[in-house]
């Protein structure tokens, strides 16, 4: 009797210990139509639809901002601040993007692609390049780049991405032309155009807000 009491304290003892110990919180996601769907994971687990979109002209507010990446919501829309407009036809390739990179934002850029995103590319004519994708240790943050390669176009005609990483906080900004200083463009040797240096005022932001 004495033997059975004690396995049965030891059993509850385990079973306390074991409930105590934090369950890790583990975020996947799969989709590239419409709709991306995201699964949280905190022991048991709950599945969500993120509904990404360009808002509309009206009915977003500060209050209503998101972060890229913010887990939870169903409904997002994003919109590139200080009137500029994205060309009717790329639209949809701005949308699919945000969605591929929403719970992703800490994936380095640098010789990576996502669709037609890239910041290397040998597939149109002509080609291009970002030579400063990554860190740069004289910039005050890190910024990386992709550029929408699927067309003749040549480099200043071209749009192009850019996310920053500054104080910890990532954000994104698009240019829809000459995004790159003039000087700081370069010839390679095999005929791919380098792009150095960011028109700086040309930039800018993409914002996310929550949709009700």
């Amino acid at each position: 009797m004495l033997l059975l009491l004690k396995l049965c304290l030891g059993l509850v003892f385990a079973a306390g210990v074991s409930s105590a110990v934090a369950v890790p919180v583990v975020m996947n996601y799969r989709g590239k139509g419409p709709n991306t769907t995201y699964t949280e994971s905190r022991g048991g687990q709950s599945t969500y639809t993120l509904e990404l979109s360009q808002c509309r002209e009206s009915g977003t507010t500060s209050s209503d901002s998101l972060d890229l990446g913010a887990t939870g919501h169903h409904s997002v829309c994003w919109r590139v601040e200080s009137g500029e407009s994205t060309q009717i036809s790329e639209q949809e390739k701005y949308t699919q993007l945000f969605k591929d990179i929403w719970n992703k934002k800490d994936e380095e850029w640098n010789n990576k692609s996502y669709g037609e995103w890239t910041d290397n590319c040998t597939s149109s004519n002509p080609q291009w390049t970002v030579f400063s994708s990554g860190s740069d240790g004289e910039q005050t943050a890190e910024e990386q780049y992709l550029g929408l390669c699927n067309s003749s176009k040549g480099s200043k005609e071209t749009p192009f991405i850019k996310k920053e990483v500054k104080q910890g906080k990532t954000s994104l900004w698009s240019c829809s032309t000459d995004c790159w200083k003039a000087d700081s463009t370069q010839g390679g040797q095999t005929g791919t155009t380098q792009l150095q240096d960011a028109a700086e005022d040309k930039w800018k932001e993409v914002k996310f807000y929550k949709q009700s």
